[in-house]
């Protein structure tokens, strides 16, 4: 069942309210405890995983919604923008203090930087490095280890992620961040993901599926396409790019299609993993030491 889209503001349990810059009423739902709550980057990012799940409510606030439903007999909870890039820590924080998942998991797309990861192939990220706009690449924390059950899977490798404020234009750049900074992949999401490396409440695990190989870079049709935060805005990209160049609809095609690929692959990897994090997700969350309070 598809969930009705309301107005007001995402619930948060009646003990920890939400920030205020998600807050617009003081309505509130009882706290629900699920295994996942699972950040999508982007809302294109998110159709295959809903199109898996058992919906049973949704809400939308001022930046993103959320969904909550069931994948394989395991109460889970998905958030992604209306617009732009989701405020990774902001829906972090909400989906906590509203449903009390196990497990945090950012998911979405990323652009590989070595041969070694093809397209459709899915990457946990095991340390992240952030690019200033000046070129410089700053360290920002590792995740937890990767549950060897998901490692164990095919096609399935532990990467570097390297975050970038806008893509590359040529491969000699993708060559450059692999090198310097022993990237593995890239994308350009939110840089509030940092801030999971250091969420001491739930378990985090941050997913990515390639959906760009190492030899290709943005097409100028997908860049024009991902500078409008809205579908109103891309959708006028896209009648743009057809005017001015009639051939354009072959790659036009050739990215939604390979988009919605690579959005089934995400889900087929999320919902095969919910049991194996279900299997363990009773293990005491990573808490701060309460002797150093």
């Amino acid at each position: 069942m598809v969930p009705r889209r309301v107005d007001k503001a995402i619930a948060a349990s009646e003990s920890l309210p939400i920030p205020s810059s998600q807050t617009k009423t003081s309505e509130r739902l009882p706290p629900t405890e699920v295994t996942a709550g699972i950040l999508f980057n982007y809302a294109h990012e998110a159709g295959g995983f809903t199109d898996l799940m058992d919906l049973s409510q949704g809400f939308a606030g001022p930046a993103f919604r959320v969904y909550l439903g069931r994948v394989n007999d395991c109460q889970v909870a998905i958030a992604f923008p209306h617009a732009g890039a989701l405020p990774i820590s902001d829906a972090a924080v909400a989906l906590w203090q509203a449903y009390r998942p196990f497990w945090i998991i950012s998911a979405g797309f990323a652009g590989a930087l070595t041969p070694d990861l093809d397209l459709g192939a899915v990457a946990l990220v095991s340390s992240a490095v952030r690019i200033s706009p000046r070129g410089e690449g700053f360290d920002v924390g590792t995740f937890v280890p990767s549950p060897l059950p998901l490692l164990r899977q095919a096609n399935i490798l532990s990467a570097r992620l390297v975050m970038l404020r806008n893509s590359p234009r040529a491969t000699e750049e993708k060559d450059r961040l692999s090198k310097d900074f022993g990237g593995d992949l890239y994308d350009c999401g939110d840089s509030s993901l940092i801030e999971l490396s250091e969420f001491q409440a739930a378990r985090v695990l941050v997913v990515r599926v390639i959906a760009e190989s190492v030899g290709e870079v943005p097409s100028k049709e997908a860049l024009s396409i991902d500078k409008h935060p809205t579908w109103a805005g891309r959708v006028g990209a896209v009648v743009g790019s057809l005017l001015r160049n009639p051939a354009a609809w072959k790659t036009i095609w050739r990215l939604y299609e390979r988009r919605l690929i690579a959005s089934d692959q995400l889900a087929h990897f999320l919902a095969t993993s919910i049991a194996h994090l279900a299997a363990g997700a009773f293990e005491p969350p990573l808490a701060a030491d309460p002797t150093e309070a």
